[in-house]
């Protein structure tokens, strides 16, 4: 079982991963890759998959606002250790994730792309005015590094 400090950790070498991987498009890569997962495609580059959808959530960020990619790679990283926080997982990291299993995250993924793809057409503003288009594709970049944490812990890569 992974604790909130290893989880933390291992969030930020994927962060860095995906600093090294900057480059491509967004809200169509991300359909793409989240009907790959929903069709359970386990193959050996569902890791890649899951970073690939980050780093397009990522720039749709950083293209909307014009912020440097490294501000949202920090602001990813605080919203994600503020959250376990929120969620008492100091010692199972995981814990809330956990209960619903890697295709209850992926649904949430689903959930966030359908609001980035509402919330993205033109002349289109949120009902919901806390959490903005920027918010929701943090939410989704967020949600897929923890699934891959959640894949290794489950694979026993943390004892």
């Amino acid at each position: 079982m992974i604790t909130l400090e290893r989880r933390s950790i291992r969030f930020r070498e994927l962060l860095s991963q995906l600093q090294q991987n900057y480059s491509e498009s967004y809200l169509s890569l991300i359909g793409r890759k989240i009907s790959a997962l929903e069709a359970k495609e386990t193959t050996p580059i569902f890791n890649d998959t899951l970073l690939d959808i980050a780093l397009s959530s990522i720039q749709l960020i950083t293209t909307r606002q014009g912020v440097p990619f490294q501000s949202v790679i920090d602001r990813m990283f605080e919203i994600q250790d503020k959250k376990g926080r929120d969620y008492g997982e100091d010692v199972d990291g995981l814990r809330n994730l956990r209960r619903r299993g890697q295709y209850g995250v992926i649904a949430r993924m689903g959930d966030k792309l359908s609001r980035l793809e509402s919330l993205c057409k033109p002349g289109r503003e949120a009902a919901v005015t806390d959490e903005s288009v920027e918010d929701t594709a943090l939410d989704l970049a967020n949600y897929c590094l923890l699934l891959i944490i959640l894949r290794e812990d489950e694979a026993g890569m943390y004892p």
